[in-house]
């Protein structure tokens, strides 16, 4: 009677640990990392993403899938694992993605953005220009004037 109680324990102990999750990949989109991984347990409870070697992102049951996004121009490392209560898998393979380029952010507003400063600039120096043209010494000519030489 006992061995059977310590062989049923055994088994719902070995039961709890979900399975670890394999294939963990990455692929780039501008400055997004999207993750994908093969979710290999029936009854896990979710999925902790680690990124950095610290847990990241807790995800819903039968997720395979993550984005995150990565223009800080450093480099991120990723695994996932399993969970069911307070019963992890062992950690996926490692990946690791360096966002490439300008960021998005900058693209979107940076640009726009500096091409309204340019014509700012543009039209309140045009304006200082004709400013410093103006000698002093010449004599404003009404509008008035000019209409009756007509």
């Amino acid at each position: 009677m006992a061995i059977q109680f310590l062989l049923l324990s055994v088994l719902l102990l070995v039961a709890q640990s979900p399975d670890q999750p394999t294939g963990l990949s990455v692929e780039l989109d501008g400055d997004i990392a999207i993750l994908t991984w093969q979710d290999n347990s029936l009854d896990e409870e979710g999925f902790w993403i680690y990124k950095d070697n610290a847990k990241h992102a807790m995800l819903p049951p039968d997720t395979t899938y993550y984005e995150d996004e990565v223009s800080d121009n450093q480099r991120h490392y990723y695994m996932v694992s399993s969970f069911i209560g307070d019963e992890e898998s062992d950690l996926s393979n490692k990946v690791n993605v360096r966002s490439e380029g300008l960021s998005r952010r900058l693209v979107y507003y940076g640009i726009p953005l500096l091409a309204i400063v340019v014509i700012v600039i543009f039209f309140l120096g045009r304006g200082k220009e004709d400013e410093e043209d103006y000698e002093g010494e010449d004599e404003p000519v009404l509008l008035t004037d000019k209409l009756t030489k007509l």
